[in-house]
């Protein structure tokens, strides 16, 4: 993994790493707050939702997670840090780039079972669970909603809001300073990896899906830490986004045999035990040559 602080005065790495993690969280807990006020003012019903222009949603979609993740993500590393964030997109080669997609891919399969767990799991009758269950709803009428590709174009323009800027911003923000920044403090990287994981997975406020989106963080993190190289996450959070979006694309025209209203079902687990043993071999692969890999 890279060291964000090296171009500071050693003295002040430590006192400049504690202000770019109260930055992060501070942020990134005023990012979540905003949601939660938002779904709570705007309840989303299926009537409400339909009204609504699916390619405008996309582009404010994209904007905005442009404007809050990348362009922060840039001014914290160029003001506080003084990192260059060209230097987290060194050049890969196309066998560490494959390893990094096919982990993205594999994981996928697993992650399936995980979430579909995860998604049945009962929280009792609590305000929070009642309040879980109604974001998730929401959500999932509006991720229906802007992916209900009605052209070419609309599907392009997905790919772009809802995976390429998101596989760079929350890369950027999340593994490439903010896991970056708690090594340092914490001196243990295990521990940094997954605390990033489970603060990625939060942000996102679906309670419903976190047990499978921190265990991607994770994969995520662990990337960036074996190889050095912030792009080889970014290239694999791009590839789940990605083929999910595609595999709902053929899905939606017919292209494969499954129902789009399957998507969220869990792989059978003769494919979900397969996929295990070889997404294990491709991430050992990843960690014993990650420099031969780069």
């Amino acid at each position: 993994m890279q060291d964000i602080l090296k171009n500071l005065p050693e003295e002040k790495r430590t006192l400049r790493a504690w202000i770019g993690i109260i930055i992060l969280l501070l942020y990134l807990l005023s990012f979540a707050v905003i949601n939660i006020l938002g779904s709570s003012l705007v309840q989303m019903d299926e009537k409400f939702l339909t009204s609504q222009d699916p390619i405008s949603l996309l582009v404010s979609q994209a904007f905005l997670h442009f404007l809050m993740f990348i362009v922060v993500g840039i001014l914290i590393s160029y003001l506080l840090l003084k990192f260059d964030v060209k230097e987290f997109f060194l050049r890969a080669s196309w066998i560490s780039l494959g390893l990094s997609i096919g982990i993205a891919l594999g994981s996928m399969v697993i992650i399936s079972a995980i979430g579909e767990w995860n998604m049945n799991l009962e929280f009792g009758d609590s305000d929070f669970a009642k309040w879980a269950r109604q974001s998730e709803d929401q959500l999932k009428l509006l991720t229906e909603h802007i992916t209900n590709f009605q052209s070419a174009q609309h599907f392009f323009l997905a790919i772009l809001a809802v995976a390429i800027i998101p596989a760079i911003g929350e890369e950027l923000i999340f593994r490439g300073l903010l896991q970056s920044l708690f090594v340092r403090i914490l001196k243990n990287h295990h521990v940094a990896i997954w605390l990033t994981g489970f603060i990625f997975a939060a942000i996102h406020l679906q309670f419903f899906g976190l047990a499978p989106r921190m265990l991607l963080g994770v994969v995520f993190g662990y990337m960036y830490y074996w190889s050095g190289r912030l792009s080889l996450a970014v290239v694999g959070h791009l590839a789940n986004n990605g083929f999910a979006l595609l595999f709902l694309y053929a899905a939606q025209n017919d292209m494969v045999a499954i129902s789009p209203d399957k998507m969220d079902e869990s792989a059978p687990w003769p494919a979900v035990l397969i996929f295990s043993f070889v997404t294990a071999y491709l991430l050992f692969r990843f960690y014993k040559k990650p420099q031969q890999n780069a």
